[in-house]
């Protein structure tokens, strides 16, 4: 199976990673290609050391098939920033194992990722596609609705922390106009604050912020400078805690501090970059569960079913 759409190109991708650099807020999209594709997974990606979880497929399944497979056997499983498949591949096998009948589409602005999640998917003998798009652009949602409206029930997905990558006044709108059915569903999965204080914000703070450390990391991060030709060597990486109340978040916020002047070239523009500015390239979003199911609920959702398993916490929800 290959691919369902190309929604997005290599030059709109361009396009908006040159008008993030002038706003020095580098989308979270642009840290999964190329090289950012293979460190994320192959080097960067260590849960239990970075994001302090760690989900478990079996958990995964089992929430699944208790929040909305009981009643709805046939069924369109979406997942909007699919990356390079491996967290849906445990999913997709236990529901063809116990013999539900379900079509995947997996949503990625990332064509690296995408190449990556057809090969892990390829021996699950499924109907799968995958489309090549920002699920966030304004162009997304008209041209998406055309592709699923044969589609009776669906489950759209935002797994391996996806929700984390925006802020939550941002994407709300998104996935609103997106759930049109009474029988669709929105599953995501977040990390969840240790508890609502600021001592305990401190600790998770620490704890971030000594991915600084590790030098794996940081090259993951500063991925997409690195492919404007930008060296690591003329900055250094920061974390900051910043709080977003409208959802009962703490943000950890990975930036690239320039320490000289550098001119980045991108589709023969030049933009300038002062010594002492920051780029903005990474964002680990921790929640409160009860702040984070009432913004929803203020926005035209319920709660339908919730799983807390260490600091990981699994929602599935539904519009009012």
């Amino acid at each position: 199976m290959g691919f369902l759409k190309t929604l997005i190109s290599d030059a709109k991708l361009e396009i908006d990673l040159l008008e993030n650099l002038k706003s020095r807020t580098i989308e979270q999209k642009h840290l999964y290609t190329g090289n950012g594709a293979k460190r994320f997974y192959v080097v960067g990606y260590k849960p239990r050391n970075f994001f302090k979880a760690h989900s478990d497929p079996q958990d995964e399944f089992v929430f699944l098939e208790q929040s909305y497979l009981r009643s709805n056997q046939n069924f369109t499983l979406i997942s909007l920033g699919c990356g390079n498949g491996q967290r849906e591949r445990n999913i997709l096998k236990g529901l063809y194992d116990n013999k539900y009948h379900y079509t995947y589409l997996g949503v990625d602005a990332s064509r690296d990722m995408l190449n990556l999640a057809e090969k892990h998917l390829r021996d699950i003998p499924v109907e799968k596609f995958f489309i090549c798009s920002d699920f966030t652009a304004q162009d997304f949602i008209p041209e998406f609705k055309n592709v699923i409206s044969k589609y009776d029930s669906k489950i759209f997905a935002l797994l391996g922390y996806t929700l984390g990558n925006f802020r939550a006044s941002y994407i709300i709108s998104t996935l609103y106009n997106i759930i049109q059915s009474p029988n669709d569903a929105l599953w995501f999965d977040i990390i969840l604050r240790e508890g609502v204080g600021h001592e305990n914000d401190l600790m998770s703070f620490d704890h971030y912020k000594s991915r600084l450390s590790d030098n794996d990391w940081n090259r993951f991060v500063f991925s997409p400078l690195e492919a404007l030709g930008v060296k690591f060597e003329s900055g250094e990486m920061a974390c900051d805690m910043i709080y977003e109340e409208e959802a009962g978040v703490i943000n950890f916020r990975f930036s690239f501090v320039f320490k000289t002047n550098t001119d980045i070239e991108i589709r023969e523009q030049v933009i300038k970059i002062l010594g002492g500015e920051k780029v903005e390239l990474l964002n680990i979003r921790l929640y409160d569960k009860n702040t984070l199911i009432n913004f929803f609920k203020s926005h035209g959702f319920v709660c339908s079913n919730f799983l807390r398993k260490g600091n990981l916490g699994y929602f599935m929800l539904k519009k009012a």
